[in-house]
């Protein structure tokens, strides 16, 4: 079976060994607008100060350390694979591995000009052109390919870390950076084929779980399992078929269980949404007990009353945080605002804010950090 253009989600999913209930389960570790790299351009950017066949050497080594049983076809890669590393004009902008059939080693081209994020690309491809190589051609299933080309990336950051520290820092700072896309925009992308199974396949489905399995399996420190997983080819989903949601990397900690949905006209619902709001406070500063309880429901309900409070939640509705505000006087324009949002989501609470209640954007901090009141 092979992935085609009119393919839909359950075909992935089946062509990757998985279902839907893995991805959702998958997908819980993400939250929208969480994944912030940073200024991504300066990142990618940086220079490193390596040509291009000393990237492809560096590669070759990389990975010659991580998979020693898969030296000889590692170092035959690096000696012999055809390549296109030279930025070339005309030709195809983005990195991409091309099998030439049996008995050829693939061909591999990436632009490559020097910066933090192509050294990325060239480790990524050479994963690429390892994994056709090793598992003699045999078709793997593309999130698979993907977890290989992850793996390559993991392997450059710990090589950097112990043989080249000087550009650690540089290359991981771009890693973080791709997790803006990977487990952004294209996470979003794979929710909502989550939710309508009959759209249609497109290939960045394949990088959001990829990215968290190939954590997942670094983490096992099995250097056996992942070689297995170069050689394994149509097999590949057998190798880390054991591995579950739960095993996957918790990018965002400390979520709250989810809301459950509620009917029009639901009352419990309001004591729920109170409840989450108290259970936020918590999160966010224990002194936050110290209120007597019956005081902090009534607040709470005269909020939920009037229409000023506000809770965010995430794609699988788990409690992210909350805003609060009232007018000191009934001239006035501006609130003064309470804001909970712990570990850091702000961000993510006053851009849901925005988007939800645009007038309320006004009355917001430009750059949130912390506990908030104004």
């Amino acid at each position: 079976m092979s992935i085609v253009k009119r393919a839909d989600f359950a075909d992935w999913c089946r062509y990757n060994g998985i279902d839907a209930c893995f991805v959702e389960g998958a997908l819980l570790a993400l939250a929208p607008h969480c994944w912030v790299g940073g200024d991504a351009n300066t990142a990618t950017d940086a220079p490193i100060g390596l040509e291009a066949e000393q990237a492809w050497s560096l590669a070759s080594d990389v990975f010659c350390e991580a998979l020693p049983a898969l030296q000889p076809i590692i170092r035959r890669i690096g000696k012999a694979a055809p390549r296109g590393l030279l930025p070339r004009a005309g030709k195809h902008p983005q990195p991409f591995t091309y099998h030439r059939g049996a008995g050829r080693l693939p061909f591999v081209s990436c632009s490559y000009e020097g910066r933090a994020a192509d050294l990325l690309a060239v480790v990524h491809e050479f994963a690429h052109a390892l994994q056709l190589v090793a598992s003699r051609r045999s078709p793997m299933p593309p999130m698979a390919r993907e977890v290989c080309a992850f793996l390559g990336e993991l392997f450059l950051l710990r090589w950097l870390s112990l043989n080249r520290p000087d550009l650690q820092g540089i290359i991981e700072c771009a890693w973080v950076a791709d997790n803006a896309r990977y487990l952004g925009p294209d996470a979003a992308n794979l929710l909502e084929a989550l939710r309508a199974p009959s759209a249609r396949y497109v290939y960045r489905w394949n990088y959001p779980i990829a990215r968290l399995i190939a954590q997942a399996l670094l983490a096992r420190d099995d250097t056996a399992l992942i070689q297995n997983l170069f050689r394994s080819g149509a097999g590949a989903h057998e190798v880390f078929a054991g591995i579950e949601p739960r095993d996957l990397p918790r990018l965002i900690p400390g979520l709250l269980p989810p809301m459950p949905a509620s009917a029009p006209g639901d009352r419990s619902a309001v004591y729920r949404q109170v409840g989450a709001i108290l259970l936020l406070d918590l999160q966010d500063d224990a002194a936050a007990a110290e209120t007597a309880i019956i005081d902090r429901y009534a607040s709470l309900f005269e909020h939920m009353r009037t229409g000023t409070a506000f809770l965010a939640l995430s794609p699988f509705s788990h409690p992210l945080g909350y805003a609060v505000w009232s007018f000191a006087d009934p001239g006035s324009q501006t609130p003064e605002m309470h804001s909970c949002a712990p570990f850091g989501r702000h961000e993510t609470l006053f851009d849901t804010l925005r988007k939800t209640l645009p007038h309320a954007a006004g009355w917001l901090p430009p750059q949130p950090q912390g506990r908030q009141t104004r």
